[in-house]
């Protein structure tokens, strides 16, 4: 399996990226998180650096299982 990231074409929701991340969460046995960043032209490339920091800032707040989202308050151990 080939792991690869970036400032994909294709969003998060797309079927390929999608069962791309089911399939790396089922067989590495973790949580995978996606980011639908905001796409260039209308976004310039530097935003990437800005939705990935927030998604990391997201799911850091949940490691005291505060975070503003159930499920991975009670499923993840961080």
């Amino acid at each position: 399996m080939r792991l690869c990231g970036g400032f994909f074409v294709r969003g998060a929701f797309n079927p390929l990226n999608h069962n791309f991340a089911n399939n790396l969460a089922s067989e590495a046995n973790a949580i995978v998180v996606t980011v639908d960043y905001r796409k260039a032209p209308e976004h310039p490339i530097p935003v990437l650096y800005e939705d990935s920091w927030t998604a990391l800032k997201w799911v850091a707040s949940h490691f005291d299982q505060q975070g503003p989202e159930d499920w991975l308050n009670v499923r993840t151990d961080f």
